[in-house]
Protein backbone atom coordinates (compact mmCIF):
# COMPACT_ATOMS: atom_id res chain seq x y z
CA UNK A 1 0.00 0.00 0.00
CA UNK A 2 2.79 2.44 0.86
CA UNK A 3 4.48 1.77 -2.48
CA UNK A 4 1.28 2.57 -4.41
CA UNK A 5 0.77 5.77 -2.41
CA UNK A 6 4.35 6.82 -3.00
CA UNK A 7 4.05 6.11 -6.74
CA UNK A 8 0.80 8.10 -7.02
CA UNK A 9 2.30 11.09 -5.23
CA UNK A 10 5.45 10.97 -7.33
CA UNK A 11 3.37 10.91 -10.52
CA UNK A 12 1.34 13.90 -9.34
CA UNK A 13 4.50 15.87 -8.50
CA UNK A 14 6.02 15.07 -11.90
CA UNK A 15 2.78 16.05 -13.65
CA UNK A 16 2.67 19.43 -11.88
CA UNK A 17 6.38 20.07 -12.46
CA UNK A 18 6.16 19.41 -16.21
CA UNK A 19 2.92 21.40 -16.44
CA UNK A 20 4.75 24.34 -14.87
CA UNK A 21 7.60 24.00 -17.39
CA UNK A 22 5.17 23.82 -20.31
CA UNK A 23 3.22 26.88 -19.22
CA UNK A 24 6.09 29.17 -18.21
CA UNK A 25 8.05 30.19 -21.29
CA UNK A 26 11.00 31.36 -19.17
CA UNK A 27 12.11 27.74 -18.75
CA UNK A 28 13.39 25.14 -21.18
CA UNK A 29 14.08 21.45 -20.70
CA UNK A 30 17.16 20.65 -22.75
CA UNK A 31 18.67 17.23 -23.37
CA UNK A 32 22.26 17.07 -24.54
CA UNK A 33 23.11 14.08 -26.72
CA UNK A 34 26.41 12.25 -26.65
CA UNK A 35 27.44 14.14 -29.79
CA UNK A 36 26.82 17.46 -28.04
CA UNK A 37 23.67 18.56 -29.84
CA UNK A 38 20.79 19.95 -27.79
CA UNK A 39 17.14 18.91 -27.95
CA UNK A 40 14.39 21.00 -26.36
CA UNK A 41 12.09 18.36 -24.88
CA UNK A 42 9.24 20.84 -24.53
CA UNK A 43 9.26 21.40 -28.29
CA UNK A 44 9.25 17.75 -29.32
CA UNK A 45 6.62 16.59 -26.82
CA UNK A 46 2.92 17.00 -27.50
CA UNK A 47 1.99 16.75 -23.83
CA UNK A 48 5.06 16.45 -21.63
CA UNK A 49 3.12 16.74 -18.37
CA UNK A 50 1.24 13.47 -18.92
CA UNK A 51 3.57 11.65 -21.29
CA UNK A 52 5.29 9.82 -18.44
CA UNK A 53 1.95 8.44 -17.20
CA UNK A 54 0.71 6.91 -20.42
CA UNK A 55 1.03 3.26 -21.33
CA UNK A 56 4.47 2.86 -22.79
CA UNK A 57 5.46 6.25 -21.33
CA UNK A 58 9.00 6.95 -20.28
CA UNK A 59 8.57 5.85 -16.64
CA UNK A 60 7.33 2.46 -17.83
CA UNK A 61 10.07 2.17 -20.45
CA UNK A 62 13.04 3.32 -18.39
CA UNK A 63 12.29 2.58 -14.73
CA UNK A 64 14.65 0.03 -13.22
CA UNK A 65 12.29 -0.33 -10.23
CA UNK A 66 9.38 -1.41 -12.40
CA UNK A 67 11.57 -4.05 -14.01
CA UNK A 68 12.20 -5.57 -10.55
CA UNK A 69 8.48 -6.27 -9.94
Amino acid sequence: MFRELLKANFELIMFEFFKFLEEDQRFKLIFETESGSHINLLEISEDLKSEHLSEGGWIERFSEELKKD
